[in-house]
């Protein structure tokens, strides 16, 4: 295996770890940004716990856990599909350009050398 192929590998094993960190990291964050906007509106039948309560479960709602994403990659429906498809289909193009332009480049060298 060339070096480039090597640093191929490590890129894609590092995006298959990636994406689905994102996707958690990303989800959480607009829940926080969710809660905060529904802790500032004016609730004033409502007690500072259940205005926490609502909060909570209304900025929440659609959030991704670790235990979703799990899930996800092995139920076999149309959102595993799009998950793995999301983690490979990028992959698949990285190496796709990567070979062609790798190629591309050998072949117009080797016109050179003769």
């Amino acid at each position: 295996m060339s070096g480039w192929q090597r640093i191929g590998v490590v890129i894609s094993v590092l995006w298959l770890i990636v994406v689905p960190v994102y996707l958690v990291v990303h989800s959480n964050m607009n829940a926080g940004y969710l809660y905060e906007q529904c802790l500032k509106t004016y609730l004033p039948d409502l007690t500072r716990e259940e205005k926490h309560d609502t909060c909570w479960s209304s900025s929440h709602i659609g959030t991704v856990n670790w235990k979703i994403v799990g899930s996800t990659l092995i139920a076999g429906n149309f959102g595993t599909a799009i998950l793995w498809s999301m983690m490979l289909g990028p992959i698949a193009i990285f190496w796709l350009i990567g070979g062609i332009t790798l190629g591309t480049v050998r072949w117009i060298k080797r016109g050179f050398h003769k």
